[in-house]
């Protein structure tokens, strides 16, 4: 859900969804600091608006570019519910957003250093390592780049990916890997200086834990897990004769997870690990009457 009204930051991260970086105009943005954005690299001029907001019922008009022998220069004028009538040319005024400074403040901000690696053209950006987890920036998600995204992160589950908001997150559950929406974590003060709250990153990223022994500590959860489901299995068995012929439900990941002592995450890539093949079997069937009759 976009918001209504947005601060300076959320304008800017908003606006860049667009494929062609965005725009601010003066009309609808005066009331930030746009000489400050020009002057630290945020905003460059570029062709006036071509459409006029009024608050009439037609909700405003396109730009007509009206000569008149009085003035050296074609006047802008617009027609809507109002009429016909001439505007002021800064009223129009356009500038566009600078995605690669954007890019860098985020980055800088976040303790990396430019210029980045673009992995997917004005897409996703790397934009260094922390906490050995590499750290990438995706400049929107919508269901067009879901593709994209998944071909790029789902071979680097450990990855965190920097969004610009809380309306990306909703698109980005075909992912496995954490996110965070620069809008909450960034705020940019009046003198246009951009911090990220890192220490709310950090606070949620477990280490990353050499192969090997990332591997083994994961045998040893699909051990326990499997032993619980074979309990699950007697348990079945015995409820089913003791209640009449009833089948009792299969434990939820969730519950399976509380039973070893861990997390549903981790209970969930128990399963779709390559060894876990017994594991999946057992849980699978754990609502399958001939296989608890037979364990």
């Amino acid at each position: 859900m976009v918001k209504t009204k947005l601060n300076l930051l959320e304008t800017l991260l908003y606006r860049s969804h667009y494929d062609d970086a965005g725009y601010m105009i003066f009309q609808n943005d005066s009331k930030f600091d746009i000489q400050g954005l020009i002057n630290i690299g945020l905003l460059r001029p570029t062709t006036p608006s071509e459409f006029y907001r009024c608050d009439c019922f037609d909700g405003g008009g396109e730009v007509i570019w009206v000569d008149n022998p009085k003035f050296e220069k074609p006047i802008p004028s617009v027609r809507c519910g109002c009429g016909f009538y001439r505007i002021e040319p800064e009223e129009i005024q356009r500038w566009e957003i600078v995605l690669s400074a954007l890019l860098r403040k985020i980055g800088e901000a976040m303790g990396f250093s430019a210029p980045f690696n673009e992995v997917s053209p004005r897409l996703v950006w790397q934009l260094g390592r922390r906490k050995r987890r590499d750290f990438y920036y995706i400049r929107c998600v919508d269901f067009d780049v879901r593709r994209t995204l998944r071909d790029i992160f789902l071979p680097h589950p450990t990855a965190i990916l920097i969004v610009p908001t809380m309306a990306d997150i909703e698109f980005i559950d075909c992912l496995p890997n954490r996110c965070f929406p620069i809008e909450e974590i960034g705020t940019l003060d009046d003198s246009l200086r951009l911090t990220i709250d890192m220490t709310s990153i950090d606070a949620e990223l477990e280490p990353v834990e050499d192969e090997p022994k990332r591997q083994r500590r994961r045998l040893v959860k699909i051990d326990q897990l499997i032993a619980e489901l074979k309990k699950h299995y007697q348990e079945a068995k015995d409820y089913y004769y003791v209640s009449g012929g009833e089948i009792l439900p299969r434990p939820t990941q969730q519950e399976l997870a509380k039973r070893i002592g861990t997390s549903q995450d981790v209970v969930s890539r128990c399963l779709k690990d390559e060894k876990g093949v017994v594991l999946r079997t057992l849980w699978e069937n754990a609502e399958n009457l001939g296989a608890i009759l037979n364990s």
